[in-house]
């Protein structure tokens, strides 16, 4: 909204005054004069021109009240707004004095309010006094706020009533109710019984004089005691331990005479097999690139460029996109027709039904406007989804029953027919067949990649020369045989730890012993 003209017709003594406010690059007006110029006139003139004049106006001094009259000229998103206001019945009026409706306004002011007006917009000498005395009142909601942004307290006046209220409990006159009375008794009791229960400064003295000297010799003890625990840990542990140790010494000598060995993690197979796997891929897809690569040579060598056709070959890219794009423009323009006619046709007849003529002129004058055909629009979009919804959900019941009454009929055609288990049981088994070529190829590929595997194992064990039935023919250690050597390693390698930590713990004893 934007206030375009200001005139007052009839209002105080500047009547027939009028103000004209047009666009600039920077649109903001200012007013400016001495006093009883006119600046508050003007000011209080705008918000009576959007919101409605008071009831006795200040303004009335040379002309009735009934005659108070302003015009103005607002720019609005819906247009152009020219109107009067009056102080009669029917305040808004046009220019040729007919009543206007009081919405008239309500496009162009929105939700501004004539409070919020006020306070935005027509700050007075007035309003500033009574906002400066409101802020340093300290029973208004403006000086609380200011205080308690400058403070972060909150709620100050309740805590400050609060306060107020306590301190008068605490400090009337003496009685039963009187707290601070109350517990200046209790206070005068706690001091005697503390003067009775007080000790002498001599007797607290030798007492903890002879409580150190107990801790201390207790400390000495209990070191002693630590002391002789140690050591004699230390001999059991020895005593326990000698004959380990030369079990140890012994298996360590028959781990040297073995020499070394590599120790290999437990998918060390597993993952020699994946990357054999991978590299045999690799390989044939780097030939199969390499042979495309040599392929594409031969043909850009076999080429044979035109210069001149090379020079243009913006022009010529562009014209083929434009061929593209025109190739349909006939058949196009006359299927935009056809559909013109067709929704030109309906049109008709929804406007037939509706009796808003049998012509396209007559429809236009009917249409409604923008703003009711998006309020249509959102309203079938809100609805349109539930109503499709629904119909779909009865569309599947309907059909759901006719299956389920298909099978009924065909469960009732059937009788009471004999149940055979052996028929069960075969059609259970020839389920999983019943996609064969499926699985006969992912079975092939399967042993495809079996057979890659086998061949990549072959070749890691250096025996690549072997086939399936040699490998059939081997006679290889039994799984017990295989997990008791795991088994058995595992054990001299916790004993071996073992020994170890045992070890060091003899060592560390016999230095303490020496």
């Amino acid at each position: 909204m934007r206030l375009t003209e200001l005139n007052l017709l009839a209002y105080g003594k500047f009547t027939d005054c009028g103000r004209q406010f047009p666009r600039s690059e920077h649109d903001f007006h200012v007013i400016i004069g001495p006093n009883e110029a006119g600046k508050s006139t003007v000011r209080r003139a705008i918000r009576e021109l959007l919101f409605g004049m008071e009831r006795q106006s200040p303004f009335g001094f040379l002309h009735p009240q009934s005659d108070l009259k302003l015009k103005g000229v607002l720019d609005a998103a819906i247009g152009k707004l020219e109107f009067i206001r009056t102080k009669q019945q029917k305040s808004l009026r046009s220019l040729a004095d007919e009543p206007l409706p009081d919405g008239y306004l309500a496009a162009a002011l929105g939700s501004l309010t004539e409070e919020a007006f006020i306070h935005l917009h027509s700050l007075d000498h007035t309003a500033l006094v009574k906002g400066g005395r409101g802020i340093v009142d300290p029973s208004t909601s403006v000086s609380q706020m200011l205080f308690q942004a400058a403070s972060g307290l909150e709620s100050i006046a309740a805590v400050r009533d609060t306060l107020r209220e306590r301190s008068a409990e605490l400090f009337t006159a003496r009685g039963k109710k009187n707290e601070y009375g109350a517990a200046s008794e209790r206070l005068a009791i706690a001091q005697k019984i503390l003067k009775e229960v007080q000790v002498r400064s001599k007797d607290w003295v030798q007492a903890s004089e002879s409580l150190d000297s107990a801790r201390s010799a207790l400390s000495t003890e209990r070191a002693k005691r630590s002391e002789l625990e140690q050591l004699r840990s230390a001999w059991e542990r020895s005593r326990r331990l000698g004959a380990r140790i030369e079990q140890y010494d012994e298996l360590l000598q028959e781990l040297t005479d073995l020499g070394e060995t590599l120790a290999f993690p437990a998918n060390a197979m597993a993952t020699l097999e994946q990357g054999i796997t991978e590299l045999t891929m690799a390989e044939g897809i780097t030939q199969t690139r390499e042979s495309d690569v040599r392929a594409r040579q031969e043909e850009l060598s076999a080429l044979e460029l035109d210069e001149v056709v090379t020079e243009l070959a913006a022009e010529v890219t562009q014209l083929a996109q434009l061929c593209g794009q025109c190739v349909k423009f006939p058949t196009d323009i006359a299927a935009r027709k056809n559909e013109v006619q067709l929704w030109l046709r309906e049109a008709l007849a929804h406007a037939k039904q509706f009796g808003w003529g049998e012509g396209e002129e007559a429809i236009r004058t009917r249409v409604p406007q923008d703003k009711v055909l998006r309020t249509l629009e959102s309203l079938l979009k809100e609805r349109g989804g539930p109503i499709e919804a629904e119909r779909g959900a009865n569309e599947t019941e309907n059909r759901q029953q006719q299956t389920l009454d298909a099978v009924n009929q065909k469960l009732q055609a059937l009788g009471e027919s004999s149940y055979d288990l052996a028929v069960e049981v075969g059609l259970n088994l020839a389920l999983p067949y019943k996609s064969s070529a499926a699985k006969e190829r992912t079975l092939r590929a399967a042993v495809e990649s079996a057979k890659t595997k086998l061949g990549n194992a072959l070749a890691a064990s250096g025996r690549p020369e072997m086939d399936i039935e040699k490998l059939r023919q081997l006679q290889l250690p039994s799984r017990e045989r295989v997990t008791s050597i795991k088994t058995a390693r595992q054990e001299i390698a916790s004993q071996l730890a073992l020994r170890n930590s045992r070890s060091e713990e003899s060592q560390l004893s016999a230095q303490a012993l020496k």
